[in-house]
């Protein structure tokens, strides 16, 4: 069975992610089988993931959540976190009662992507995940198989470095290598006239507390939550 539409129906600006389309598919499937069907269901169920993490409340928060049955996931802006805090982390991750990640190294320099602009370079990306592999070898547990990247925004190019880290789920709410503004949650929010000016589109500035390093505006004010969980091929 051929589903004849384009690709762009899943993106953000359109269906985004599903949106009931997936209810469409596998009713699909199962019209399109032979019957009887026999079919092995996935049950409801639910993840709580938490971002910019820095640690406040000592992350008490996620052992509320295992109290109540949840593993949950922070992911961290890990040039932030204090060290006295790494004990606690290296203990919720060796018992089991959390996951946790690398969100970006702070809240303006992500991981995989430089917001707003555009893919990093081969030698950004060295540099920055040389970051994020002393971070987790100094913390002395292993990090989740999920990304989830500050912002939403991830590059093409940081996609076998994340491989090669064993992080081959994604947890984001943009595709790979295109920027946020281009993928808007609103259905009727118009979409950037590509023939202005870049110098009209994006206004970088120097945030207070951003170690001195070029960071671009925000475009909506606001972060990106996510719903989404893809996977690396």
């Amino acid at each position: 069975m051929q589903f004849a539409v384009n690709a762009r129906i899943w993106l953000q600006s359109v269906f985004g992610h599903a949106r009931e389309m997936d209810d469409l598919f596998w009713r699909s499937i199962v019209w399109a089988a032979r019957k009887p069907l026999a079919a092995h269901m996935v049950p409801p169920f639910v993840c709580l993931s938490i971002d910019d993490c820095n640690g406040r409340s000592d992350f008490q928060y996620a052992e509320i959540a295992h109290r109540h049955r949840y593993v949950s996931l922070p992911t961290m802006n890990i040039d932030v976190v204090p060290q006295r805090l790494y004990p606690q982390i290296r203990r919720l991750v060796e018992s089991g009662a959390a996951l946790f990640n690398t969100h970006a190294l702070d809240y303006y320099e992500l991981l995989c992507y430089n917001f707003g602009c555009g893919e990093c370079t081969t030698g950004e990306l060295d540099e920055r995940f040389a970051v994020h592999d002393a971070f987790w070898k100094k913390l002395g547990v292993r990090h989740s198989q999920t990304f989830r990247g500050h912002w939403g925004e991830y590059g093409v190019r940081a996609l076998p470095y994340l491989k090669q880290r064993g992080m081959p789920f994604l947890n984001p709410v943009l595709l790979p290598g295109l920027l946020k503004i281009d993928q808007g949650n609103d259905l009727c929010r118009p979409r950037r006239d590509l023939s202005l000016p870049q110098k009209q589109v994006r206004q970088p500035h120097i945030p207070s507390g951003s170690k001195g390093r070029l960071a671009p505006r925000a475009i909506d004010g606001k972060d990106v939550d996510a719903a989404t969980t893809i996977g690396i091929p």
